[in-house]
């Protein structure tokens, strides 16, 4: 298989084992899983990305930093547990902040698909690819970059400037640095400006808030259940829009809207989680953390932070 990515370039994929499992039904169905969460039609300003698109990237990544087939299949199955509507998910059955939902589905989920089916015919056991923390390229944790970390917020980044990002990259002792402070600065400062402009904006929370009260409201009058959430996105939408409930038609109707301004006589203060990479990068032959080589971003991060937290006020409907 040639792949053409419009981040990591011409890639030739030749592994069978990675070949049969993007071909797979679990692979397949995260093609109708939006990465944001909210379907693309209220997801004002910007259109979303699948989580297929999202575990490819990882896989890529990984691949092209020299990483394990091992690494890369964990990489490529990572996300193969999300529920519909991705971390929109939590906003109904778990929590905002944490958004660890489809982490505590992870084992059962790959448990029930045909992956371990697959793994085992090229000679892998799927008990080896259940702990993600061991893939430290893949996953790692929080303040550091991570190929999940990275993919997902590069495919918002310019073209020109995720070149350059890549470039600057390298890998010590089976973790991402950068080469120099100013591309670790320079990424830092992008992800932080995701953070505050996308997914932890005002507009981001209250489109997911009035998205999970449709949800919960659906739940509630026993339309959709948590298996739902098991097919996709499209699964669960063509339920929703069929529902004749005032509050549920009322939310879609607000999010159809290019922006949201409505204030109600009651309303309720919500906050999701706080994304955000304070990562290391080579100085001599020492490894330094930004915030401890950048006074400016670690006072920058620090109020970032305290804005999270507080969370925006959101109508009840």
């Amino acid at each position: 298989m040639i792949i053409n990515d419009k981040i990591y370039g011409k890639v030739i994929i030749d592994s069978p084992v990675l070949l049969a499992l993007l071909g797979s039904g679990p692979l397949q169905r995260l093609k109708n899983i939006y990465q944001f969460g909210l379907p693309d039609k209220y997801n004002y300003p910007r259109k979303s990305f699948s989580r297929f698109d999202h575990c490819l990237g990882v896989m890529l990544l990984l691949k092209k930093f020299g990483a394990s087939e091992e690494e890369q299949i964990a990489g490529l199955i990572h996300d193969v547990s999300h529920l519909a509507f991705s971390h929109m998910a939590d906003w109904v059955f778990g929590e905002t902040r944490k958004e660890g939902l489809q982490d505590s589905l992870h084992k059962k989920f790959i448990l029930k698909t045909e992956i371990p089916v697959i793994l085992k015919k090229f000679g892998y056991n799927v008990k080896d690819f259940i702990d993600l923390d061991k893939f430290t390229l893949l996953e790692n944790h929080i303040p550091n970059i991570c190929a999940d970390r990275l993919d997902y917020s590069l495919k918002e980044m310019d073209p020109i400037f995720v070149k350059k990002c890549i470039e600057n990259l390298g890998v010590i002792g089976g973790s991402f640095v950068f080469k120099n402070k100013m591309w670790a600065k320079k990424f830092a400062y992008q992800f932080l400006s995701r953070q505050q402009n996308h997914w932890g904006s005002r507009e981001h929370h209250l489109r997911h808030y009035l998205f999970a009260e449709a949800l919960k409201r659906a739940v509630e009058l026993g339309k959709i259940k948590f298996s739902d959430f098991k097919k996709d996105d499209k699964w669960v939408m063509a339920i929703i829009v069929k529902i004749k409930d005032p509050k549920i038609i009322v939310a879609l109707m607000l999010l159809s809207n290019k922006k949201i301004n409505l204030i109600t006589k009651k309303m309720k203060r919500v906050s999701n989680k706080f994304r955000y990479v304070d990562p290391q990068y080579i100085h001599g032959n020492r490894l330094i953390r930004l915030s401890k080589g950048d006074k400016k971003f670690s006072i920058k991060l620090s109020m970032a932070k305290k804005i999270n937290k507080l969370g925006i006020l959101c109508p009840v409907i």
